[in-house]
């Protein structure tokens, strides 16, 4: 009865948002029951919801603090409290920590609550890519890739769809701290991340492709070039910088949509190689020889319908294996640096991924009870409750107002 009326429906008799995630309908709790029963067994006051669910997990964490309340378990008028670290709802002033895209934070949050509502977007060191899935003709062509490249805005990018939070990618992929790894410009010999779309025009002309009567690039088969953008429904960032490049490629012949997807199917569609193009991250670490090794290690390669940790688009390169083995093997400094400076030739050389804007790490805050969040002018550690092992670090860093 109680459970049921507070917990799987609202009190306007409407759904609990995601319930479903957890199992859970208008009749059975799911696993909700879990989530009730430990804060309530642990006699918890003060609970930390890691992910809110849609709502449905600290509604139990919620109600469970309040039976104990009921049931006398804590002191004389005190009561449970329960903290959501989540991706939604920061807006409203709902949580303490979030880690998500808000278009122009500084009218829709900041000044809701001045003295108190924060925001960091540090760069996290690499990029957002526009993956081609390598396994398909015409994506195989490297200097095809190039020119799908040149085509693309990353201004226009980063002012329309990213609100000016980052800046457009670098032609080595790295950004933020990451830049100090960076080959001198005077050894950077290509620059296909250039918005050149007369020259991205020539450059696939002059590759042998020609155009149909309509106006479209054709691939060797005959049939029009065709791209799906990937992209979570709901990444409003991500979706406005997908419709950017789309209208860049149709400027230069090429078709291109966008195809949102919830995140668990283009999830697997990533993983399992069945897509044609799509936008997503990639590998982080303390240096950059992760991101390389995800975007060119040949040993990550798995055939498409087979589960690929990272390396999504199925290029690889042989010399990348073996400088990761050795990037692995020393600890000598110089060593390393010209390791990461021969990964960074490969990728200018090859275009594995094509690199969109600089990887912000989100990061909206409220200091109203909480203090000592990491902020640009104390960097101590990633703001984004999304980047492990940070997020952790900062659990037990910051402090009750």
């Amino acid at each position: 009865g109680w459970i049921y009326d507070s917990i799987t429906r609202n009190q306007d008799s409407g759904s609990v948002s995601y319930r479903w995630t957890h199992g859970a309908n208008d009749l059975y709790m799911g696993a909700g029951i879990m989530y009730f029963s430990i804060p309530y067994f642990l006699k918890a006051q003060v609970c930390v919801c890691l992910g809110s669910g849609g709502g449905y997990v600290p509604r139990l964490m919620t109600d469970a603090t309040w039976e104990l309340y009921e049931a006398h378990m804590y002191g004389e008028d005190e009561y449970g409290e329960v903290y959501v670290v989540d991706a939604t709802n920061s807006v409203n002033g709902e949580v303490d920590w979030s880690g998500n895209f808000i278009p122009a934070i500084d009218r829709i949050f900041v000044d809701k609550d001045p003295k108190y509502n924060k925001y960091w977007f540090p760069k996290t060191g690499g990029s957002i890519f526009l993956y081609l899935n390598t396994t398909i003709s015409p994506f195989d062509d490297i200097e095809l890739r190039k020119a799908i490249s040149m085509s693309i805005d990353r201004s226009l990018i980063n002012k329309v769809a990213m609100y000016n939070y980052t800046e457009p990618a670098h032609q080595t992929a790295l950004s933020g701290a990451f830049s100090k790894f960076r080959i001198s410009d005077d050894l950077i010999v290509e620059n296909w991340v250039a918005y050149s779309p007369e020259k991205a025009k020539r450059r696939i002309r002059e590759l042998g492709y020609e155009k149909n009567s309509s106006g479209y690039w054709l691939d060797q088969s005959g049939n029009e070039i065709f791209i799906d953008i990937g992209i979570v429904s709901g990444w409003a960032d991500w979706i406005r910088a997908g419709q950017i490049i789309s209208k860049n490629l149709d400027e230069i012949g090429i078709r291109a949509r966008i195809k949102t997807q919830d995140f668990g199917a283009w999830f697997n569609d990533l993983q399992t190689g069945n897509f044609s193009s799509a936008i997503s991250w990639a590998e982080g670490g303390a240096t950059p020889y992760p991101m390389y090794e995800g975007l060119m290690a040949s040993k990550g390669i798995k055939p498409v319908g087979e589960n690929a940790g990272t390396n999504w688009h199925r290029f690889g390169l042989v010399e990348i294996d073996s400088l990761v083995s050795k990037f692995e093997r020393t600890s000598v400094e110089d060593e390393k640096q010209k390791i990461l400076f021969r990964m960074q030739e490969l990728f200018i050389q090859n275009a594995p991924a094509i690199p969109i804007f600089a990887d912000p790490s989100w990061g909206v805050f409220s200091t109203k009870r909480f203090l000592n969040f990491p902020t640009e002018e104390n960097p101590w550690a990633q703001i984004s409750p999304n980047r492990t092992p940070e997020n952790l670090f900062i659990l037990t860093k910051v402090e009750p107002r």
